[in-house]
């Protein structure tokens, strides 16, 4: 087909548009392109790592093996001297979020992680993400046994401006202050839910930022308010890009994730043992959502959980118990509509919160906490998968390299060296995963980065 020469001008505005969406004039790099992609590198790209108000923290910032010289890396105010395929440690008191700003050829390479290191039940870990305009959430808490905190960070010279949406099993949620939240350039916002839109059960909620662009993260707690000597357990809740169809959510721990109490049945419902799988349709319209688990043998239907209709703008909670035998284990979930889901595992001393998953193509990382058992958990989803690990040690050398081919609709786990910084996993497009982390009987599963997806804007060439 050949583009008249206005079609071909808007294109190729579309392109100039996507190639400086990270605040620098983008050019291109000679990296090979992928399926008509090409790689760009934006003169600055932004991260940002959570913050952490009850415990200390330790940020991991990394740079991709191989990524050129000639850039460089600033967290907060302090350049880190990061060269390809090492990774950074910046310790902070957790009060306040971690900016990082790579310039120039460091764009195509960064990636970094923040862990929990002080507090009582200090197993939270969580990736350092870039802004963008919408958020999702899923398996969050507006009550005194599980409340979450949404925090808001805009990294950029512009004020942003955002909505904040909350949906509960009853459907929207209202409340005062989640509209039209100005945050200044350089500044944060929080929204305690339990204040802002006290609500019982598991909910979903949506960041949209009407100007400017934000990152958002979530801190979710439990406590077990009916002892008096209990305290507060902590994790970040991954995010999810966008309502689907067809989702897959990561690195769920066994069923020994948690000492069983055997008081559980007088905790208060929010603190039970077992897991549970949150739905949530924004459409107009109900949809039906079928679950599957996947493990190494491929997939099975959990024990008395068949369709779910999930009604139009509530969120449904699947209770799966202990139906989670291994640690290799992901749940997929298709539905008649784009829904969200997430799965959350609540307990008195530990919280976890799966990965949902994201396909890539080409490389993606993660900056490894620095203590715990490091498991790699990679699902193929409708088609089978062969990926490239490798993990790299302190001064950036290649402890390993090895490959994983993984049946469709399976999903394998293989261990992570102790002596590893980071990971990388290479990927044709088939597969998505996660890494989880095991302290003792405390669980958490990292988000892999896929470092260039955001860098990729398609090719546009006038046909003769």
């Amino acid at each position: 087909m050949r583009l008249r020469p206005l079609a071909w001008l808007v294109a190729a505005v579309v392109v100039t548009a996507l190639a400086t969406l990270f605040a620098g004039q983008a050019r291109p790099t000679s990296t090979p392109h992928l399926r008509g992609q090409s790689i760009v590198t934006p003169q600055v790209r932004q991260l940002v790592c959570p913050s952490s108000a009850d415990a200390d923290t330790l940020s991991h910032v990394g740079l991709l093996p191989g990524t050129p010289s000639g850039g460089s890396v600033v967290a907060g105010e302090r350049p880190l001297a990061v060269q390809a395929g090492q990774v950074a440690e910046i310790g902070t008191p957790g009060r306040s979020p971690l900016s990082v700003v790579a310039r120039n050829q460091s764009t195509r390479g960064i990636f970094g992680s923040r862990e929990q290191t002080g507090g009582t039940y200090a197993h939270g870990v969580s990736r350092c993400s870039s802004p963008r305009a919408s958020w999702w959430f899923s398996g969050a808490g507006a009550s005194p046994a599980h409340y979450s905190t949404v925090e808001l960070v805009n990294p950029r010279p512009g004020a942003a401006v955002v909505d904040v949406s909350v949906w509960g099993p009853d459907g929207v949620v209202q409340g005062a202050g989640l509209r039209g939240i100005t945050v200044r350039p350089g500044g944060t916002k929080e929204v305690a839910l339990a204040d802002a839109a006290p609500a019982e059960g598991n909910l979903v909620v949506h960041v949209q930022a009407s100007r400017g662009l934000v990152v958002a993260d979530l801190a979710d707690h439990t406590l077990d308010v009916l002892d008096p000597k209990a305290q507060p357990t902590t994790e970040w809740i991954p995010d999810l890009l966008a309502p689907a169809r067809h989702l897959v959510l990561s690195g769920l721990p066994p069923p020994d994730a948690q000492d069983a109490p055997t008081d559980a049945a007088s905790l208060p419902s929010a603190l039970r043992p077992g897991g549970s799988l949150v739905l949530f349709n924004p459409g107009s319209s109900a949809v039906v959502a079928r679950v599957r688990l996947s493990g190494e043998d491929g997939t099975s239907d959990p024990t008395g959980a068949g369709p779910t209709s999930v009604p139009a703008g509530a969120a449904v909670t699947v209770p799966l118990g202990d139906q989670v035998k291994n640690a290799g284990t992901a749940l997929i979930v298709d539905a008649g509509g784009p829904i969200t889901a997430g799965y959350l595992v609540p307990g008195k001393t530990d919280l976890f919160h799966a990965v949902p998953g994201v396909h890539w193509e080409g490389p993606a990382a993660a900056a490894l906490p620095s203590a715990g058992r490091r498991t790699l958990v990679v699902t193929a989803d409708r088609r089978a998968g062969r990926v490239a690990i490798s993990e790299l040690a302190a001064d950036g050398s290649r402890l390993s390299r090895r490959y994983l081919s993984v049946p469709a609709r399976s999903t394998l786990a293989t261990p992570i060296s102790a002596r590893a910084v980071s990971v990388v996993v290479s990927s044709r497009g088939q597969v998505v995963g996660s890494v989880q982390i095991a302290d003792g009987t405390a669980y958490a599963a990292l988000p892999l980065s896929p470092v260039l997806a955001a860098l990729r804007v398609p090719e546009v060439r006038p046909m003769s």
